[in-house]
């Protein structure tokens, strides 16, 4: 899972030199609500590791970012 979180964050950090707790927050929150499009157990696809973990649907992350405030409708529309 570390090899994971600093594959993704490598790009990131050769830029800005620093990563902040916030973001490495941010990029949790991002891991655990994606839900998996494949799996080599059948039951995980379609599912978020929180959704497997609570057992309760979660919403999708960028939604949780509308939900918080952080992510803009009108951004959505323009990025779409």
């Amino acid at each position: 899972m570390v090899e994971n979180v600093n594959g993704r964050l490598r790009a990131y950090m050769n830029i800005k030199r620093h990563v902040s707790s916030n973001f490495y927050s941010l990029v949790q929150l991002h891991m655990n609500a994606k839900k998996y499009r494949r799996s080599r157990v059948e039951s995980r696809k379609g599912h978020s590791p929180l959704e497997l973990l609570t057992g309760k649907p979660w919403p999708e992350f960028i939604d949780l970012l509308e939900e918080y405030g952080f992510w803009d409708k009108d951004m959505a529309e323009q990025v779409a």
